[in-house]
C-alpha cells in the first residue's frame, strides 16, 4: 500500500507540472504578442510549401519568449522573439523558420504531449526518462535535417543556431523551441557533414507498411515450414550432439539428461553445439537468438529455460542496463551488489553469463 501511495503522488505530482506548463504555454499565446507583416507570412508560406506542409502556420511577434518556439498542434504558431528578427540575417532566420515548420509537419507536438505522458505513468523507471531524452535528441536533429534541406547551407544555420544560444532561457514543456537538444552536438554535426532529409508521400509509406505485413506473412510461413522439415532430421542431429556432450563435457549427469531431453525441432544444430561447448564444466542453460528479429537459434537445458522458475531475463533490463551506462551512473566493469546474499557482479559479468562456484551454490540453495 505505501508503494502504490508513492507511485499515485509522483503521477499527480507530474500531472500537475504538465497542467502548469499548459497554462504558461497558453500565456505565451496571449500575453504581449501581434502578427508580424505580411512578407513574413509570405516567407512561411514558401518554406510550407519546400517541406510539403499545407497546414496554415500563424506566425507571431513575443516580447516575452527568447527564442523561437513552437505551440499548437490543430492550430500551430510559432512565436518569434523581437531580439530574433533583428540579430539574424534574412538566411538564418529563414532556417530557424524552416526548423520550426519541421516540428510542425512532423506533429512532435502531440508526439511530445503523448511522451509527457508516459513520463507521468512510469515515471519511477529511470529507462524512461533516458529513453525519452534520446527521443527528444532525435526529434531535434531530424528537424535540422528537414530545415538544411529546405534551405540549403547548414554552416549559416550553426551559425544561427549559435547566435540563438546566446539569447537562450527555460521554455515552458510544451513548447518546441529551437534550442533543444544537445545543442553542441547540433552544431558539430551540422559543420561536419550535411545531413539529407528525404521526404517519403504518405501514399509511400502505405505502400511500405503493405509490404512490411505482406513480408511478415511470408516470413511466419516460411518459419513453419522449416519448423517442420527440421523435425524430420532432429533424431539425426541429435546422434551428432549427444557423443559432443558426453564425451567432452563434465556437466552433472541430471542436468546432462535434461538437455538429451531437449526438443531441438526448429534449432540451429551447428548454432547449439556452439552452445554446448560454451557451457564448459558449468550447469546451466543456454539461449542464442538473433537481436534485430527475435529468432530463437537454440536453447540449451530447456527445463531450466523455460519449464523452470529461471526465467530468461525481460528486455527492460537491457533497457534499463542501456539508460545506466547512458547517464553514467554505472561503468561496465564496476561490480553492483543487488543482495546480502550474493556476492557483487559488474554488468560485463551478468551478460557474458559468467557465475564463479559461489554464485553457483546461492542460487542453488
Amino acid at each position: 500500500m505505501a508503494d502504490c501511495s508513492l507511485v499515485f503522488l509522483g503521477v499527480l505530482l507530474l500531472t500537475l507540472r504538465v497542467a502548469g506548463g499548459m497554462i504558461i504555454t497558453q500565456r505565451l499565446i496571449r500575453c504581449h504578442t501581434h502578427y508580424l507583416a505580411s512578407h513574413w507570412s509570405e516567407r512561411v508560406r514558401e518554406i510550407s510549401k519546400r517541406l510539403r506542409l499545407s497546414n496554415p502556420v500563424r506566425l507571431l511577434e513575443s516580447s516575452v519568449v527568447q527564442v523561437p518556439t513552437t505551440i499548437g498542434w490543430l492550430r500551430p504558431l510559432i512565436l518569434l522573439p523581437c531580439s530574433t528578427l533583428t540579430g539574424l540575417t534574412p538566411q538564418q532566420l529563414d532556417l530557424i523558420l524552416a526548423h520550426e515548420l519541421a516540428h510542425i509537419r512532423r506533429n512532435n507536438y502531440l508526439v511530445n504531449l503523448l511522451q509527457m505522458m508516459v513520463e507521468t505513468l512510469l515515471f519511477y523507471h529511470p529507462a524512461t526518462w533516458w529513453i525519452s531524452r534520446q527521443l527528444r535528441n532525435e526529434r531535434e536533429l531530424a528537424c535540422d535535417d528537414m530545415a538544411v534541406s529546405a534551405c540549403g547551407d547548414p554552416i549559416a544555420y550553426a551559425r544561427a543556431l549559435a547566435k540563438i544560444e546566446r539569447l537562450r532561457q527555460d521554455t515552458p514543456l510544451l513548447a518546441l523551441a529551437a534550442d533543444g537538444g544537445i545543442l553542441s552536438q547540433r552544431i558539430l554535426r551540422l559543420v561536419n557533414a550535411s545531413p539529407h532529409y528525404r521526404q517519403v508521400s504518405p501514399v509511400f509509406g502505405a505502400l511500405i507498411a503493405v509490404a512490411a505485413i505482406l513480408i511478415s506473412i511470408v516470413a511466419v510461413q516460411s518459419a513453419l515450414s522449416n519448423s517442420r522439415q527440421a523435425a524430420s532430421t532432429t533424431l539425426t542431429g541429435l546422434e551428432s550432439i549427444k557423443p559432443v556432450l558426453m564425451a567432452d563435457s563434465n556437466i552433472g549427469q541430471s542436468v546432462q539428461q535434461l538437455i538429451a531431453s531437449d526438443d531441438t525441432s526448429g534449432e540451429d544444430l551447428n548454432v547449439r553445439e556452439i552452445a554446448l561447448a560454451s557451457l564448459c564444466n558449468r550447469d546451466g542453460t543456454v539461449i542464442i537468438m538473433n537481436p534485430q528479429t527475435g529468432l530463437v537459434h537454440t536453447i540449451v537445458n530447456q527445463d531450466w529455460a523455460v519449464r523452470r522458475s529461471w526465467k530468461p531475463a525481460s528486455v527492460i533490463k537491457l533497457v534499463t542496463a542501456a539508460a545506466a551506462l547512458g547517464t553514467k551512473a554505472i561503468e561496465p566493469s564496476q561490480p553492483v551488489r543487488f543482495s546480502p546474499q550474493l556476492p557483487p557482479i559488474s554488468l560485463e559479468d551478468a551478460l557474458a553469463l559468467v557465475q564463479p562456484t559461489n554464485w553457483r551454490s546461492c542460487w542453488c540453495d
